[in-house]
């Protein structure tokens, strides 16, 4: 999957693990790293600092859903490519 993202021509997100995709989402990030799990994806673990952070309105919603959409795709993309 290729996506057109302000600051990139092209940016493909088949090589990236779920884990890793908030790397790429500043405002996650930055609550990323006070999440109770180290490899903590931000849809339904217990003590996630980025879901917490949406919840108190810290994080733009329509962002934080897309940036589901596309974790959705990594876990599919990664289910039929590892059969």
């Amino acid at each position: 999957m290729l996506l057109d993202t302000p600051g990139f021509s092209a940016f493909e997100i088949d090589t990236l693990e779920p884990e890793e995709l908030s790397a790429f989402y500043p405002e996650l990030a930055r609550y990323s790293e006070k999440c109770y799990y180290t490899r903590c994806v931000h849809i339904a673990e217990p003590d996630c600092a980025v879901k917490a952070a949406l919840e108190r309105g810290e994080i733009y919603r329509p962002r934080y859903e897309r940036y589901t959409q596309l974790i959705d795709y990594l876990k599919e993309h990664r289910r039929t490519k590892h059969g």
